[in-house]
């Protein structure tokens, strides 16, 4: 199996190319920014750390690679992306100013709220963000990558806000009342998933994660 790494010059490239080599020794796996290379890429990852509106010029700078990706969504190439990177499938990114996004999903990047309201106390209380750690995420319909609960690492400040509930495929919890999107997929007729979590990060679940995105009978 082909596997293509889209190199934004972000930060957890190393770590996502190891995962993909433990959990599909097999595999050939290129990382870098090769229109060609990604055309013919049987898998695609699109990681991604830092801030939408950096990774979003990076990425637009490059008018071929995009092509290349637009083209290999359009072709049903299973292709993932991972924190910035699953941000960036959303239409436009507000962190940093507006920035527009891939348009592979409906809605926009909005910041992590700030507090939450417990039903237990009288008043809100804050919360840490950017979001830094292991949480829980919950599927809310069915989908071959994440078919049952599991704790991921996450490390973030801003979060996807689906404008189509049905693209939401798992939530975690973080302010109350309304659950924030871990997993978001479009995957009819397109078969395109992001990962707010870091699976690189998040070990034996995480694991788990790739190995079904990678495998050739999960996603037949």
């Amino acid at each position: 199996m082909r596997v293509y790494i889209v190199d934004l010059a972000s930060g957890n490239l190393r770590s996502v190319a190891q995962a993909v080599r433990r959990v599909a020794p097999e595999a050939c796996l290129d990382v870098g920014r090769d229109p060609a290379a990604v055309g013919q890429a049987e898998r695609i990852i699109l990681p991604g750390v830092g801030a939408f509106a950096a990774l979003a010029s990076r990425l637009f700078a490059e008018p071929q690679l995009v092509a290349a990706l637009e083209a290999q969504r359009a072709a049903g190439v299973p292709i993932l992306g991972i924190c910035v990177g699953m941000q960036l499938m959303a239409e436009i990114g507000l962190e940093h100013g507006r920035s527009a996004g891939l348009g592979w999903i409906g809605g926009q990047v909005e910041a992590l709220a700030q507090e939450t309201q417990d039903p237990d106390q009288a008043a809100p209380h804050s919360l840490r963000v950017p979001r830094m750690g292991w949480s829980l995420v919950t599927p809310t319909r069915g989908n071959p990558l994440l078919p049952a609960k599991e704790w991921f690492y996450f490390a973030h400040g801003f979060a996807f806000a689906a404008r189509d509930s049905s693209c939401v495929l798992a939530t975690t919890r973080h302010a109350r009342p309304a659950d924030t999107p871990a997993l978001i997929g479009d995957t009819s007729p397109h078969r395109v998933w992001g990962a707010q979590f870091h699976p690189e990060k998040s070990g034996a679940a995480g694991m788990a994660f790739l190995a079904r995105f990678l495998s050739p009978v999960v996603l037949a």
